[in-house]
């Protein structure tokens, strides 16, 4: 199953918590990707039986961070495989 959730106004998003189908299965998420505000959740566990699914998500202003790192330089160590 692909689940498509566009995003909110004013920066918020949706993050999925939890995927249920209606006989108590709990739908894992095998992957996910994001776009901009666009997320896609992909479920492989999805029972024939199911008629329905309830999906949990949390809503949360989108942060955008950026890190930097420094390694560190000096003599280069060379191991060996004995």
């Amino acid at each position: 199953m692909h689940l498509v959730v566009n995003g909110l106004t004013n920066g918020l998003h949706l993050d999925l918590v939890s995927a249920r189908a209606d006989n108590g299965t709990n739908l894992d998420c095998v992957s996910w990707s994001s776009g901009g505000a666009v997320r896609d959740y992909f479920f492989r566990n999805v029972p024939t039986e199911a008629r329905t699914a309830s999906f949990t998500f949390a809503v949360q202003s989108g942060r955008w961070v950026e890190f930097t790192a420094k390694p560190e330089t000096g003599p280069t160590r060379l191991l060996r495989n004995h």
